[in-house]
């Protein structure tokens, strides 16, 4: 009874916020409601076994099934290929271990499992933190029963499998109950193992938690300039910001960065398969640039790479430049950024 009136009275108060937004801002109902998710390519993605078009990881244009499989095939792909086995795999193997634990998991940690002859030993390790982080849970779902707190925790880790990219940072609203759950599963197997030893299991366990909490704490203080990993963004858009009219109309695979950046108006890389459909598509929006340039995605040591998309449009475009139909009027090299103006 107590959770079922805690569960309403965190309703009427959802309805009570949302009822004030609405009654008091431009906001309508259909905004708050998450309409857009069915045009993202992790929905994409979802819906492949119904429309036969695969969207890309990389941000490359979809490619398109051979041929519709049959039912059967379709729950297949959709359950146990896209749901468990890569939800498994990113967000157990991976996910969990990079909130959870605070050391490991980079280019040293495998080289070292290289060194030893043991390369799956990140993995491993990830379910293994993973595997006391569930078990934390187990236990405090015995000793409290359903609450709001465990119960959260769970339901939204399970949405995560519905959104099937691979991001430590999806797992940041329960970060709370991650350490948790890690602390209750290492105080369950530090008691098992003082039990048989004979040890003091509180202070071990007092012990392990002092010094996750000083080693986070002190990786808190390490954080690096993010453009060693990501690379300057903002160098993408710097000609363009200096040099395109403020009208100017943007082709680019990172729509909503080189937005930001350029403060020009800008369109995602469309679905297409040659040069002479990329033509029209520039002539049919009024395109003025397109910009062609690195992949943006976090790496351990940035180093400048294309997208499959990406070295696809640098051919079209190298194609239109060919034929007169635009015009080189950037390229840095060293960091693979080109940007096209279009003749029209």
């Amino acid at each position: 009874k107590m959770f079922a009136r805690q569960l309403a009275l965190v309703v009427a108060l959802m309805a009570v916020l949302a009822g004030s937004i609405i009654a008091t801002t431009p906001v309508q109902l259909r905004d708050l409601l998450p309409s857009e998710y069915l045009k993202d390519e992790n929905a994409g993605l979802l819906l492949a076994p119904v429309t036969g078009v695969v969207p890309t990881e990389e941000g490359a244009p979809p490619s398109v099934t051979a041929a519709p499989p049959d039912w059967m095939q379709k729950v297949k792909t959709l359950v146990i290929d896209y749901i468990l086995i890569y939800g498994i795999e990113h967000h157990f193997g991976k996910d969990m271990r990079v909130i959870a634990f605070p050391l490991g998991g980079g280019d040293r940690e495998e080289s070292f499992a290289d060194w030893i002859g043991l390369p799956v030993l990140p993995t491993l390790l990830g379910y293994t933190i993973t595997a006391l982080v569930l078990f934390g849970w187990v236990r405090q779902f015995r000793q409290d029963g359903l609450t709001l707190l465990n119960l959260f925790g769970a339901v939204y880790l399970a949405t995560l499998f519905l959104w099937v990219w691979d991001d430590p940072r999806l797992l940041y609203p329960i970060q709370p109950q991650i350490h948790f759950g890690f602390l209750l599963g290492i105080e369950a197997l530090v008691g098992l193992i003082a039990t048989r030893a004979r040890l003091n299991s509180r202070a071990w366990i007092a012990g392990i938690a002092i010094a996750l909490i000083a080693i986070a704490a002190f990786k808190d203080t390490q954080i690096e300039d993010s453009r060693l990993h990501t690379g300057d963004i903002r160098a993408r858009t710097t000609w363009l910001a200096q040099n395109a009219s403020p009208s100017a109309i943007v082709l680019t695979e990172a729509a909503e960065i080189d937005y930001l950046y350029s403060e020009r108006k800008t369109i995602t890389y469309p679905a297409i398969g040659s040069s002479a459909q990329l033509e029209g598509f520039l002539l049919t929006r009024k395109i003025d640039y397109v910009i062609v340039a690195p992949f943006i995605h976090w790496q351990a040591r940035y180093k400048p790479e294309y997208s499959n998309a990406a070295r696809q449009y640098r051919a079209w475009a190298d194609e239109l430049a060919a034929r007169q139909r635009a015009t080189l009027v950037h390229a840095s090299e060293p960091e693979l950024i080109r940007v096209y103006q279009i003749k029209r």
